[in-house]
């Protein structure tokens, strides 16, 4: 009657391990999914950030632009400081003459973020700026 008892008892043993086991396996999948979720998130915010370095390249351009006619680009580092903290980033901008109208030129823009990783995210944009002769801007001062 004693040796019966002792089986009964290492039976239940393996419905707990086969319940403990599950519940591993569905521990394992829930935090792969949420690491997924982490990434998709972590690169989703890396593109974003490098949209908004580009619209501002092109900003700093322009206003550059604006006040030296001459201007030929540049290669704008930024601090996670300047950036509101987290990562450096860089932001190259570049002028080259339109082809076929000599009084535009063609600003390129390429914001990457973070500055240097492999898992960067880099956004390019291009924006054709008409430039004023110097006669045209004397005539707008005068009126």
């Amino acid at each position: 009657m004693k040796m019966n008892r002792v089986k009964r008892r290492g039976l239940a043993l393996i419905p707990s391990m086969v319940c403990l086991l599950l519940v591993t396996l569905l521990s394992a999948a829930l935090l792969k999914n949420a690491h997924m979720q982490r990434m998709l998130t972590r690169g989703e915010q890396r593109r974003m950030q490098a949209e908004w370095l580009a619209e501002g390249g092109l900003a700093r351009a322009s206003a550059r632009i604006a006040v030296d006619p001459k201007y030929q680009g540049e290669t704008w580092e930024l601090t996670g400081a300047d950036i509101g903290g987290g990562e450096p980033a860089v932001v190259t901008i570049s002028l080259k003459s339109a082809e076929k109208d000599g009084g535009r030129r063609l600003l390129r823009v390429q914001a990457d973020f973070p500055k240097g990783d492999v898992e960067r995210a880099r956004i390019s944009k291009e924006l054709a700026v008409d430039l004023k002769s110097e006669s045209d801007n004397q005539k707008a001062g005068g009126l």
